[in-house]
């Protein structure tokens, strides 16, 4: 578990993978402090211009963040922070910073082709293109 005061670098796992890690952040500090305080958590990747706003939940003073798609789009480093607002308060945590690391098949989900369904793919072109040249024979024989 990490902490909100003490924010380091977390690992979020492997391009492409969708909720195959979860991870939790102690905020109970910054709870203690602004206990009606609405918590979110501020997510800024690789390429974003902008940060966004995560899809967490706060159970027992700890931030659960399930690491999804979204967030192991790409790979490479990032930065999150966590924000407890309540009402004209604002209060920000440490910034941290996160990595997603790079897998041999990138952002996808799905596994590339067989080799074998890429020859049933030729031989099927192959097929196609005779039965034209066919057609084509018979029809300037006409």
């Amino acid at each position: 578990m990490y902490n909100a005061e003490k924010l380091t670098s977390i690992d979020l796992g492997r391009q492409g993978e969708n909720l195959a890690r979860t991870v939790e952040i102690d905020v109970s500090v910054m709870l203690a402090q602004w206990p009606d305080a609405s918590i979110t958590l501020l997510v800024k990747r690789k390429h974003d211009a902008e940060p966004y706003i995560a899809d967490t939940a706060v159970e027992n003073g700890v931030l659960i963040w399930p690491i999804t798609k979204v967030e192991t789009a790409d790979a490479g480093d990032g930065k999150l922070e966590i924000r407890a607002t309540y009402g004209e308060v604002i209060a920000k945590s440490a910034t941290g910073s996160f990595r997603v690391t790079a897998s041999l098949t990138g952002g996808g989900t799905e596994p590339p082709e067989t080799e074998q369904g890429w020859v049933e793919k030729v031989l099927a072109a192959g097929a196609g293109v005779e039965q034209n040249a066919s057609l084509a024979r018979e029809a300037a024989d006409r």
